[in-house]
């Protein structure tokens, strides 16, 4: 059973968001105060979509990660830990 500290926790970044949705909000408004000509804003609009794209995609492969190493050296603790308590 977990602790209540870590459940909390968990609960806590379940529905985290990183600051690429925030970026891929923002990016239209900025770009509409900055480029006047519809047809470059448009594009501009357009390319900021698929960056904000990718870097969300990288981001979320990298904490992919990061779980899965956390994960992994959980598992080897808790061995551990069972092989010292024998």
């Amino acid at each position: 059973m977990q602790e209540p500290a870590k459940a909390h926790h968990k609960e806590k970044h379940c529905f985290r968001r990183s600051h690429t949705h925030l970026l891929a909000a923002l990016t239209p408004l900025v770009i509409g105060e900055f480029v006047k000509d519809p047809e470059k804003k448009w594009r501009w609009i357009r390319i900021g979509a698929i960056v904000a794209a990718v870097v969300g995609e990288i981001e979320q492969s990298w904490q992919d990660k990061l779980r899965c190493e956390r994960d992994e050296d959980r598992r080897q603790e808790q061995k551990s830990d069972s092989r010292a308590s024998r």
